[in-house]
């Protein structure tokens, strides 16, 4: 189940992943590169918080091996 806002005009889930590429909140490595593992940590702990703990973002992953990053938009 996902959840909405009218506040931030979104899904929490989408906000949160834009939040990530975004800012330099979810680089903890700080490379300005934003891993798979970041973006899971970061998305799904703040969508909970946000959420009260209603909505839990989980990964499902084909392959786990797999390691890619997406560049910091900021």
């Amino acid at each position: 189940m996902s959840f909405e806002s009218p506040k931030i005009q979104n899904g929490f889930f989408t906000h949160e992943i834009l939040e990530a590429l975004g800012s330099k909140q979810a680089d903890t490595n700080q490379d300005w590169k934003i891993s798979i593992d970041e973006l899971e940590a970061f998305v799904s702990l703040t969508v909970a918080l946000k959420t009260g703990g209603l909505q839990r973002p989980t990964v499902d992953r084909d392959n786990i091996n797999q390691r890619f990053s997406f560049p910091l938009l900021h």
